[in-house]
């Protein structure tokens, strides 16, 4: 079992990037739970580093919809989905992304909506192609040194885990971040 408190530390890191992303930021409870999972579960000697540089923990738990979004401003995304109603995300197991210096440990996360939103986003405006063959909706926990996540795939322990969306933040290139709030629907 996991246990948190309301003052259990959560580092963040700041990356700068070449071009805006939608994403959809875990409410506080659903991140430290991950969080706290990552560091009772990861050994910091198998977190990937890269000229000193440790890429190591995600500390800021979310679920990419679309990076490379060529818009610098909110605006047009907004109105778009002004009339998204909230939904539910769903967690699976734990796996691996293979990459060819390192290996990221992600939370499988699925549900219709979210591929939709990231298609109509796609379909819509100037987007960089997409780097990866289909659009694998996760949550990533670490990034680790080659085979090191392998021991943890299959793992359960966030299986069946419902999450509410009903806001996405829009982080466009310069670090600025807009919430994009859903309508209220009171029968999610």
């Amino acid at each position: 079992m996991i246990v948190l408190t309301e003052n259990s530390e959560i580092k963040t890191r700041k990356w700068e990037y070449p071009y805006s992303s939608l994403q959809f930021s875990l409410p506080k409870f659903a991140a430290k739970e991950i969080i706290q999972w990552g560091d009772d579960n990861i050994l910091d000697e198998e977190l990937y580093e890269e000229h000193n540089l440790v890429y190591g923990r995600e500390y800021e738990s979310h679920v990419t919809i679309v990076y490379g979004i060529k818009e610098e401003s909110p605006k047009q995304i907004k109105k778009l989905l002004s009339k998204q109603k909230p939904f539910y995300i769903e967690c699976g197991k734990v796996s691996v992304f293979n990459c060819d210096n390192f290996d990221v440990l992600k939370i499988e996360v699925e549900s219709p909506e979210i591929r939709r939103i990231h298609k109509l986003i796609y379909d819509t405006f100037d987007v960089l192609p997409c780097s990866f063959n289909k659009y694998r909706p996760h949550v990533t926990i670490a990034f680790l040194n080659k085979t090191c996540g392998d021991k943890f795939i299959g793992n359960d322990d966030f299986l069946g885990n419902r999450i509410l969306v009903d806001r996405l933040m829009f982080s466009s290139k310069d670090g600025a971040q807009s919430m994009i709030e859903f309508e209220k629907d009171s029968s999610v």
